[in-house]
């Protein structure tokens, strides 16, 4: 969509969507994802929803298959 309208970015990301119905009012359902990408040397951005959580990884990270 930024290239159709021409506009400038410096980052692409791939998208995780954690289809697990959750609560903003849960702790810990995203801190162990977070982990497990840790571990596998994946940085990542989080964006919590009020079902679902979405992590934003790099573009070439996104492209891999995860399994948790």
């Amino acid at each position: 969509m930024a290239d159709a309208q021409q506009l400038g970015y410096e980052y692409v990301a791939g998208w995780i969507t954690l289809k697990v119905h959750s609560s903003l009012a849960a702790v810990g359902l995203t801190a162990a994802f977070l982990r497990a990408l840790a571990q596998q040397n994946t940085s990542c951005n989080v964006v919590a929803g009020y079902y679902h959580d979405q992590i934003f990884v790099t573009e070439d990270d996104g492209s891999r298959r995860w399994l948790f």
